[in-house]
């Protein structure tokens, strides 16, 4: 062996070792550059995974009617809370509060559709904001709260679209009727008036 090396030269047998070395340099950067990728991919689905799990979710709660006469809107005060684990971007918010004859509404109706939020609010877990809801129409004298009777009822709806930091969007619908004697907002039983996605 020494004396193959010796007749084939010292500066050969330099070059014959020193591109071996480059070849096994170039596969074991590109084996590193992929088990790197491999790797970010593996922590972004394992953080994905995290988030799908451990999910916002928005509720309504505290609600309180003020006082409303003659001439003005009805308005309504509650609170938006985020009780998820992650925070909420709120994209989209809508609400209304009017009256309800038996099952059917008072002209205008009531319309929750809202409208899109040019910027997301975000309610990061365990926040809260609170909301006013104002009746489109006045109040008359033929559905002042003194005056309701029978099967005339104040409801309010409330329709909020939120996200989550994955883009996931969720939605969260809640009709309440005012209870005269108890002075108070019951939730509806009918689950087409209050889900959550």
């Amino acid at each position: 062996m020494v004396d193959w090396a010796a007749s084939w030269g010292n500066e050969n047998v330099t070059a014959a070792a020193t591109a071996v070395i480059a070849i096994f340099t170039i596969i074991l950067v590109v084996v590193t550059n992929r088990q790197a990728k491999l790797t970010r991919q593996a922590l972004e689905l394992g953080r994905d995974e995290f988030i799908a799990t451990h999910r916002p979710k928005i509720i309504a709660r505290h609600f309180h009617l003020d006082l409303c006469a003659e001439g003005q809107p009805v308005a309504v005060w509650y609170v938006l809370v985020n009780v998820g684990a992650n925070d909420a971007h709120i994209n989209l918010v809508g609400h209304d509060v009017w009256f309800r004859r038996g099952r059917e509404w008072e002209p205008p109706g009531a319309d929750a559709s809202g409208r899109e939020l040019e910027r997301p609010k975000i309610l990061k877990n365990g926040e809260s904001e609170n909301l006013q809801c104002q009746s489109r129409q006045p109040v008359t004298a033929g559905n002042e709260f003194s005056e309701i009777a029978g099967d005339v009822t104040l409801c309010i709806v409330r329709e909020v679209v939120y996200s989550d930091a994955l883009g996931t969007r969720r939605r969260v619908r809640f009709e309440r009727t005012y209870d005269a004697e108890a002075k108070r907002f019951v939730p509806s039983d009918d689950p087409d008036k209050e889900y959550s996605d």
